[in-house]
Formats: structure tokens, sequence, C-alpha cells
């Protein structure tokens, strides 16, 4: 059976990077406030319009910061590269994490931007002409369901499971997490 995962191995470390980061901004209480991740929609010429996370105020930090935490960079390229640069008298390539996340980012858009076309096709194609703006086609829920359920992600989580989890979490002298994602975004 073929890997249900269109991502690879680099690219799932990545996005567990991006997340973690993201993650790390809001819940960290030294960076609240300080530090923000917005999202704006760019339009590049290989891929057309995607979107895009901005890091304020310091991007090209965080970005390496993610690049540093996936493993992406090999350093014994890094130095053949150092090496052939300084035999040649060429410059060192400036933010090179930075762009590289760039790089990274935009595959991973294009990757997520073909699967929402093909699930939007396919919800078009197989919904009744006047619900094709708010509810999905069967396939599609079908779909939904057979990945979560073969990923172990849970559709929803139960109110028995909520209560258990708090129950362990006061039992811990800890606050219950939130079931709730928030994105805050700058304007």
């Amino acid at each position: 059976m073929r890997p249900l995962t269109p991502f690879t191995d680099r690219q799932y470390r990545f996005l567990q990077a991006l997340s973690d980061k993201i993650k790390e901004i809001y819940t960290d209480p030294e960076l609240e406030g300080l530090d923000s991740v917005s999202w704006r929609k760019t339009h590049t010429i290989q891929f057309g319009s995607i979107p895009v996370p901005v890091f304020s105020p310091t991007s090209n930090r965080h970005k390496s910061d993610i690049i540093k935490a996936a493993g992406l960079i090999d350093k014994k390229q890094q130095e053949s590269l150092a090496k052939i640069r300084e035999e040649f008298g060429i410059i060192a390539q400036k933010n090179h994490e930075a762009r590289l996340f760039n790089a990274e980012w935009k595959n991973i858009a294009f990757k997520l931007k073909k699967c929402a076309t093909t699930l939007a096709i396919a919800n078009n194609l197989f919904t009744a002409h006047e619900e094709q703006e708010t509810a999905l086609a069967e396939p599609v829920k079908l779909i939904q369901q057979i990945i979560l359920q073969h990923s172990g992600i849970p559709l929803t989580q139960t109110d028995t499971d909520k209560d258990k989890e708090i129950a362990k979490n006061q039992a811990c002298d800890r606050q219950p997490p939130s079931y709730e994602v928030e994105w805050r975004q700058t304007q």
C-alpha cells in the first residue's frame, strides 16, 4: 500500500518545527506581546497565490530557529560550500536559513493548495447545487473519516474525554488544555 501522507520526512519535520514555534510564541509568557505570527496571502510565480506565515518583529530569527529545529541544515554541505566560497572569493549567502524556510514553505503550500483544489472539485461535483457553498459531499466526509481514523486522530473529542482530561490535569495541579485552536493575527 502506498504511504497515505503526502509529506516527506523532511517536510513533516519542518511542519512539526513550525507548529512548535507557533505554539511557543503564543504560550511562552516571555514572548507574550513581543512576538507574533500572522498569515497573509502572497503571489508566487511558480504556485500562484499561497498563504505565508509572517513572524514579527524578528522574522529571519524565527525562520532560522525553525530550520535548525527541523534539522534541515547539512553541516558537511555548508562546510564544503564555505571552502569553495573562500577559494573563489565568493561572499557568503545572507539569511540562508530564512531562504531555506521560504523554499520549504512554498513546496508545502503548493501541496496543500493541490489537495484543497482536489477536495473542492470533488465536493462541488457531489453536492446538490443549492448546498455547494455550505455542505460537505458524502464522499468527502467519508474520505476525511477514513484518513483521520487511519492516522489515529479523533474527529471530535467527546465531552466525557474532556472531563477525564480536565480531572487528570486538576489532579496534577495544571491548567486544562484548550480545546479550541486560536490563531492570533496582528493587524
